[in-house]
């Protein structure tokens, strides 16, 4: 839930459909007019407006517009509003909920053919995963929102830099800096080209944390200057007051304390003028408390962490980000001598974590509290042994003292890492051995196994094929009905030894290239337009995708794949034309099948083998596969995979 609040404004910004118009406006046109549609759409704003502050009103107000759309057919408005409820299930914290209502979305808008709808919905998904923890799925739904708003027409498309912006921060939280910082600036370059100031600003400290992760710590300040200025002239200030914090817990890194103490003074003495939300002003005081911390200056800090503590105890709800609060209450109180006070604070952090972590982090908090109650431990036996000494003693005491402790443990670290390291280089050298001779053996197999296939079995069906032509001649004037089924036979037979080729064709190789593929598929589509010499075919396949090959299963389950689609369209589709495009996007292989034939409804064929061989066949590979056909208006299949069985 916190971290759902953190990013909400820039997560479901895809399905806020809030015009200008206000919530009285909305409620008069709710009372007043009389066309359904539009009732049901200024209900569905009214649900968005109320999501965040008042779920079961939000909930009253879709249930109203879910009875108009269903008693009018009103498919849109209803595909809409599945959307917004999913959203309001998430924010409340009802993740299967919401999961529930974003694919029945999805669902329909597929159905309906309603593409930004469909667009929303993957984002809203993607956000559901992600808030649920499951990153990797997260990324996968925000990259395929992110192909199919490309294919959609402004002003119904939604501005790519929601996406680019998302997968940034999945990235980010995966500590994965790196490439956050590519998406990140994709987002930042269209939000500067459309002149989105606001939203700039937030892509300017997205980036400057990205920096700061990556250790360009003079990069972060320069970007997060820019921010700064960006975010001022644009009256953004919940983006500056959060990038001059994260400015100056960079210069707090460098133990620049004194210019980090300057600038988040500078915030507090015009906080009054724009405006400061508490959340944010706990963030300011505890990073002051932090830089009076590194600058040795213990009562400095603990006046101002107590002030953040002031804000803490009246809004409870705030406790989740007092981390640098309570550190430093508890750390200078050990540090001027009042352990009681250290305690105390320690205790009230350590039931705050208890809210705000689950049981996975349970070891995490065990060894906080250990770090804790040993430092206290050490300071009681310090004071008894030393009670008679001064406080700057027993403060300098304690630094060195916790100093040579650390140097210790850095020596002792890099020797485990040096190690590790050593045996993890041993351990991959005899896992390529291994491999590489497992290759081997494999190959071995596969050359005897394929030449088992050609010499026995296809032998086999060459001399059913001969038979059958011998008896066919045979009989030729004598039985009709003999010689038709002759031919179904050897039709079948010579079909059996084409499939046969192409296994033989797949396991003779470890891996191939797409070129291989497409010449393969190319001969296969030349024998069977043989049968009908006006059919068309464009096949094309992305540069990108000359240089990596395919093993053999990915290859053979792809072509087999693409042949069946073929099949179809020859015998059952009465098509003149069918496309092929395989490209590479963003990571994915997409595959697009297209003709233009008969088409069918989806909703009411059944599925027959050729379509099930091609599900089947997809899924082995971990792929997606969508299909869309209308009567009249031909069929198209868009499959997609991860790029993991290419090298």
């Amino acid at each position: 839930m916190l971290k759902y609040l953190l990013f909400i404004f820039t997560t479901i910004q895809p399905f806020v459909i809030l015009s200008a118009i206000n919530t009285d406006s909305l409620t008069t046109i709710v009372a007043t007019t009389q066309h359904d549609s539009v009732k049901v759409s200024a209900l569905n704003e009214l649900a968005f407006a109320s999501s965040y502050s008042n779920a079961e009103q939000a909930l009253k107000y879709l249930s109203e517009a879910e009875k108009i759309a269903h008693s009018k057919k009103l498919n849109y408005g209803y595909t809409q509003l599945l959307g917004i409820k999913a959203i309001v299930y998430d924010i409340g914290g009802k993740q299967d909920s919401a999961r529930y209502y974003f694919k029945l979305s999805y669902k329909l808008s597929k159905r309906y053919n309603y593409k930004n709808l469909e667009v929303k919905a993957l984002n809203g998904l993607g956000m559901n995963s992600w808030n649920s923890g499951q990153l990797k799925s997260a990324l996968q739904y925000f990259f395929t929102a992110l192909r199919l708003n490309d294919g959609i027409q402004p002003p119904k498309q939604l501005s790519p830099s929601i996406f680019y912006n998302n997968i940034g921060l999945i990235y980010q939280e995966m500590f994965l800096f790196d490439k956050a910082l590519i998406y990140h600036q994709k987002a930042y370059k269209i939000r500067v080209d459309n002149k989105l100031i606001k939203e700039t600003a937030s892509s300017l400290n997205n980036i400057g944390i990205c920096y700061k992760g990556i250790g360009k710590l003079d990069v972060a300040i320069a970007t997060y200057k820019k921010g700064i200025a960006v975010a001022k002239s644009s009256e953004n200030y919940v983006d500056y007051y959060r990038l001059i914090n994260n400015l100056a817990n960079v210069y707090i890194t460098q133990s620049d304390y004194q210019q980090a103490i300057k600038i988040l003074y500078s915030v507090l003495s015009k906080s009054r003028e724009t405006g400061i939300n508490q959340r944010t002003l706990i963030n300011i005081y505890g990073s002051i408390a932090k830089a009076y911390s590194g600058n040795k200056q213990p009562h400095e800090s603990l006046a101002y962490a107590k002030k953040g503590l002031e804000i803490i105890k009246k809004n409870p709800g705030l406790a989740a980000f007092a981390e640098d609060i309570y550190q430093s209450l508890i750390k200078n109180s050990y540090i001027i001598g009042k352990n009681d006070d250290g305690d105390r604070y320690f205790e009230e952090y350590r039931k705050t974590l208890d809210t705000k972590f689950s049981k996975n982090n349970a070891a995490a908090m065990a060894e906080m509290e250990l770090k804790y109650q040993s430092l206290s431990n050490k300071k009681k036996l310090l004071e008894m042994e030393t009670e008679a000494k001064e406080q700057r003693i027993i403060f300098f005491s304690i630094s060195s003292f916790t100093f040579l402790v650390g140097i210790i443990g850095l020596i002792l670290y890099r020797q485990q890492r040096i190690k590790r390291k050593q045996q993890e280089c041993e351990f991959v050298y005899k896992s390529e051995i291994a491999e590489v001779e497992s290759r081997n053996m494999l190959q071995q197999q596969r050359i005897s196994i394929s030449r088992d296939l050609h010499d026995n079995i296809g032998s086999h069906l060459s001399f059913i094929i001969s038979s059958i032509n011998n008896l066919m001649y045979k009989y030729k004037n004598q039985n009709p009905a003999l010689i038709e089924q002759l031919k179904n036979i050897e039709s079948f037979a010579a079909e059996t030894i084409v499939e046969l080729r192409d296994t033989i064709w797949a396991m003779d190789v470890e891996k191939f290239q797409f070129e291989d593929l497409k010449t393969r598929l190319i001969s296969f589509i030349e024998k069977q337009r043989s049968v009908n010499p006006d059919f068309n075919i464009e096949f094309e396949v992305d540069e990108k995708l000359y240089e990596p090959s395919l093993n053999s299963f990915a290859g053979i389950t792809i072509y087999r794949i693409i042949q069946e689609f073929t099949n179809n369209t020859l015998k059952h589709a009465n098509a003149s034309k069918l496309i092929i495009a395989i490209k590479n996007e963003n990571n994915f292989l997409d595959i697009m099948l297209k003709d233009n034939g008969v088409g069918f409804d989806l909703a009411t064929c059944s599925r027959g083998h050729g379509l099930y061989n091609m599900e089947k066949r997809c899924k082995e590979l971990n792929g997606d596969i969508f299909m869309h056909s209308e009567p009249g208006k031909g069929t198209t299949v868009n499959l997609t995979f991860n790029t993991e069985f290419l090298k």
